[in-house]
């Protein structure tokens, strides 16, 4: 009489013959995955059902393996959906501060803490801005190349206005930052800012015009002046802005003309053969 060892090896042999000339490593290449538990494992499962190879799918084996395939699937969901989580939280701290627009209205200007700007020169023209068009008059206690400090009143007295702005490079985000700032105001509206208002700072403002009208006279831009940007100037502070913007002006005129030769140069690389003369 055969045993249930002869039993069990004459029904699998037919499902193992068609594998049975492969090895370990023909059955990685083709996919291949055989149990290797005991075999009297099969025989308690072959007890639940005659099918053979349902039994062979249902062994602990094979449900093992869909199971960890089921928990690696899973975590593969759960990490993108963390992942997905992290770039939206990166994505709303970036959002969460304003990088400023240079093409807002001057008079529109308001820092907030967080605000990002290209440079220390680009913020301090925006505080002058801010402290001309709601009459306050803002100086610098510190502005230099890594910090920014603005206080409001006058720097020789002591001042009851707690107004403090203070800002530095995030080096990480390459941006000028305002880290912290103390927005409220005491003051009363002024007209005569002091050192706020800079010939570099009046020059900005009246580039164009200057560009356009180089002979324009000192009176007519210190009537516009008080008239556009509500603020009083002496004729010595529209002078040498005019001076700045003149000397810009020319200067860049300066360096497109220096670039003459190079253009010449192109045109004899781009055009083989070709005779190219400069006269300036």
């Amino acid at each position: 009489m055969a045993s249930s060892d002869d039993v069990f090896k004459e029904l699998f042999a037919s499902i193992y013959e068609p594998f049975s000339g492969l090895n370990e490593m023909d059955y990685e290449l083709h996919g291949i995955y055989m149990d290797h538990e005991p075999e009297h494992e099969f025989v308690t499962a072959l007890d639940k059902c005659r099918d053979v190879f349902l039994n062979v799918l249902v062994s602990d084996e094979n449900l093992r393996n869909s199971s960890m395939a089921d928990e690696i699937r899973a975590q593969v969901y759960h990490a993108n959906e963390w992942q997905s989580d992290e770039e939206g939280e990166q994505e709303a701290v970036k959002n969460k501060y304003r990088i400023h627009d240079p093409n807002t209205p001057w008079d529109k200007i308001e820092p907030k803490v967080g605000d990002m700007f290209e440079s220390p020169a680009q913020l301090k023209f925006c505080i002058q801005n801010y402290g001309v068009s709601n009459g306050y008059q803002i100086y610098f206690e510190k502005c230099d190349k890594t910090r920014l400090v603005a206080r409001c009143g006058k720097r020789t007295e002591m001042n009851d206005c707690p107004f403090r702005l203070y800002a530095g490079w995030m080096y990480s985000e390459k941006s000028f930052q305002v880290k912290n700032l103390v927005a409220e105001h005491r003051c009363s509206r002024k007209f005569k800012f002091g050192s706020l208002v800079s010939p570099e700072w009046i020059g900005r403002h009246y580039i164009t015009e200057i560009a356009n009208t180089p002979k324009m006279k000192l009176r007519d831009m210190i009537a516009d002046i008080k008239q556009r940007l509500r603020c009083v100037v002496s004729i010595g502070q529209v002078r040498r802005a005019k001076k700045w913007a003149t000397e810009l002006i020319e200067g860049k005129l300066t360096e497109h003309y220096a670039r003459v030769w190079d253009y010449a140069d192109e045109l004899l690389r781009s055009n083989p053969g070709s005779t190219c003369k400069v006269r300036v």
